[in-house]
């Protein structure tokens, strides 16, 4: 070790930092890979959502209507 650090110019710390960059990279990298398709799932699920929503409602305002012609 002491032979790179004279060949190089740099001390244990450059070393260890780059280390630690390299690792936190790595993860950085892997959790990305997991939220990203974790948060475009939940969006998906939160609009079925949605338009089921749209589509009771909607059901329901045509049941209204027929109730209203009918006893108009």
């Amino acid at each position: 070790m002491k032979d790179k650090l004279v060949k190089f110019n740099h001390k244990a710390t450059y070393y260890r930092m780059r280390k630690i960059g390299v690792a936190f990279a790595f993860v950085s990298a892997f959790s990305l890979s997991v939220v990203l398709p974790v948060s475009v799932s939940l969006v998906n699920a939160a609009k079925a959502d949605n338009e089921q929503e749209v589509a009771e409602e909607k059901e329901a305002n045509e049941l209204i209507m027929d109730v209203d012609s009918y006893y108009c």
